[in-house]
């Protein structure tokens, strides 16, 4: 990979320029960029480079007259030297609060996190309330998100939250301690008329308005089916549905959750080898607004696709799926391609295997040669599939086709405006508007690939990468 040239490499260190140029080797390998792409990217860093010229005139400007300002630099004695950098980092500083003081917004996007060492560390939380309500009173008529992580802190004994308003309170990530009554803290956001995001780890009986969430994320706790119901019945507007960290599930025989409201469906970080939770979830819920569907095994180890419940969740909810995610999930290219089979209105996939698993890998030959498109039949393999992505860190995935990879991509894109691309929307086909390959464990022929450049020209998002960088 080329090293980075100026304008970008003036504006760094050395040190932090060589951190850098290492960390994108580590994550593309060395590069291949085309002229006219080259071209491109320099005209932009040219005009970025004239802003942060601008910017930086501007502080050394700032810095100089605060620095210089009553008296002439020439006359200052040479050990006032040691503190320029002091009075530099200051003036920097109190041009930051004044920026911050007039962008509401800005405000609007941070957090107030509480983390103490050890709890013996502090008993109170002096200060934490009024640190929130300056937070109220900074963000102006922007919608508030807030997060809360009090660590070892108890929130319930030593912060009065509910002497404060939230009449613009949008997002809610809270994060207690094992201590506090959840149901105490949340009552102090009874007054957040906006409130419509909620993260936590407990959903218990309060004040709070859970009638008006619209997304809950729940993580880190060991929920039977009984237990999620009971909060789903009390989030009733509840569209978007996400469980983190789950390590076991008790499922309860006969029991169904009807949701007609959750359209996505989030699982991650999941420990799940035996794929009980999976399990557990599929056969537990109907969901027929369902769209989109993520599931992601937990970084370093994989989770189990439960084929036997997933086929007759799709069929039982009678959901469209449209965007469908699997992320370090041990699934067999086989019963992935049966997973598909139930979703013909799927638009966008994405399929991330991992580098442990040495059988059930989902990103194959057989996989591509699956979504290959034939024009001559109306029966396809989810024919209306708009984006693809496929990351590949499994070196046992075999002999991974790319001249297939090619084919496939060639019969479903179609020229925009053309006759053909009117003919297929006839039929239901969809046209494939962006692709991603990435192969984590072997070079790529970037000759075989050459015809997807040509499809980029007439506007298809293209991107491959193995471990040689980016071949288009």
């Amino acid at each position: 990979m080329a090293s980075l040239d100026p304008p970008c490499s003036k504006f760094l260190s050395p040190a932090e320029l060589a951190h850098l140029e290492n960390q994108l080797r580590l994550e593309f390998g060395p590069s291949v960029v085309s002229p006219e792409r080259a071209a491109e990217l320099k005209e932009i860093l040219a005009l970025a480079d004239q802003d942060i010229e601008r910017l930086k005139m501007m502080c050394v400007k700032k810095i100089s007259s605060r620095a210089t300002r009553g008296s002439q630099t020439s006359d200052l004695p040479s050990p006032i030297i040691t503190y320029l950098p002091a009075m530099a980092i200051s003036s920097v500083c109190s041009r930051w609060r004044i920026f911050a003081l007039s962008s509401p917004n800005l405000w609007a996007n941070l957090s107030v996190e509480v983390c103490p060492a050890a709890p013996d560390q502090v008993t109170t939380l002096v200060g934490f309330s009024d640190t929130v309500a300056r937070y109220l009173e900074r963000s102006g008529d922007w919608p508030l998100r807030l997060a809360l992580n009090s660590g070892y802190y108890s929130l319930t004994n030593h912060m009065n939250l509910s002497e404060l308003y939230f009449p613009l309170l949008a997002e809610l990530d809270i994060n207690t301690s094992e201590r506090d009554e959840m149901s105490s803290v949340l009552d102090c956001f009874e007054h957040a008329p906006r409130l419509c995001a909620l993260a936590t780890t407990k959903v218990p009986t309060s004040k709070a308005p859970y009638h008006q969430l619209r997304h809950l994320k729940l993580w880190y706790i060991d929920y039977s089916y009984s237990k999620l119901a009971e909060i789903l019945h009390r989030c009733t507007s509840v569209e978007s549905l996400e469980l983190e960290g789950y390590k076991q599930w008790k499922h309860e025989d006969g029991a169904h959750y009807l949701s007609r409201n959750i359209t996505s469906l989030t699982i991650g970080d999941l420990q799940d080898f035996s794929g009980s939770i999976l399990k557990t979830v599929f056969l537990s819920f109907d969901l027929p607004s369902l769209n989109v569907i993520v599931l992601e095994g937990q970084q370093g180890t994989s989770a189990y696709w439960p084929m036997e419940t997933f086929i007759p969740f799709i069929s039982r909810s009678s959901c469209m799926i449209t965007t469908f995610t699997l992320r370090k999930i041990s699934v067999y290219d086989s019963d992935l391609i049966v997973a598909l089979q139930v979703m013909p209105s799927l638009l966008n996939l994405q399929i991330v295997d991992y580098e442990w698993c040495h059988q059930d890998v989902p990103i194959t030959s057989k996989l591509i040669s699956s979504l290959i498109q034939d024009a001559s039949t109306s029966i396809s393999l989810v024919p209306k599939l708009h984006t693809l992505r496929l990351v590949s860190q499994n070196k046992y995935s075999g002999s991974f086709d790319d001249s297939a990879f090619v084919s496939m991509v060639e019969l479903r894109w179609f020229r925009p405006g053309s006759d053909h691309s009117v003919a297929m929307s006839r039929m239901g086909r969809g046209c494939l508007r962006s692709v991603v390959l990435k192969l984590d464990w072997r070079e790529v022929d970037a000759e075989v690939y050459k015809p997807l450049r040509i499809l980029e020209k007439e506007g298809l998002r293209v991107v491959v990468a193995g471990i040689n960088g980016i071949q288009v």
